[in-house]
């Protein structure tokens, strides 16, 4: 009786060890995921900031365009005034003369 609660004992003994050593490798295997974890948060967190330093001068170029196409817009208007709006002697003296040769 005696040998058969040594060996019982001896059983429970190498389950024991088996399960400490399980116990021993979840737990470099969580502290190696918490370790990825962390790398990955560093990584997100950079890759936001240089989304938002890039979103930030994006909006700064679309400010300079619009004030561009808007200067641009301005210099086109005053180029493009129709002739019939501003008086000129050229215009005025070949109406004259159109005006004359329908007589």
């Amino acid at each position: 009786r005696l040998a058969k609660l040594e060996r019982a004992a001896a059983r429970r003994e190498a389950e024991c060890e088996l399960l400490s050593a399980e116990v021993w490798e979840l737990r470099q295997l969580r502290e190696q995921e918490e370790l990825e974890a962390a790398s990955l948060s560093r990584d997100l967190e950079q890759r936001c900031t240089a989304i938002e330093s890039q979103r930030q001068e994006i909006e700064q170029w679309a400010t300079r365009l619009e004030k561009q196409l808007a200067a641009t817009a301005l210099a086109t208007a005053a180029v493009a005034v129709p002739p019939t709006l501003v008086p000129s002697p050229c215009l005025a003296g070949r109406s004259k003369l159109q005006e004359g040769a329908a007589l």
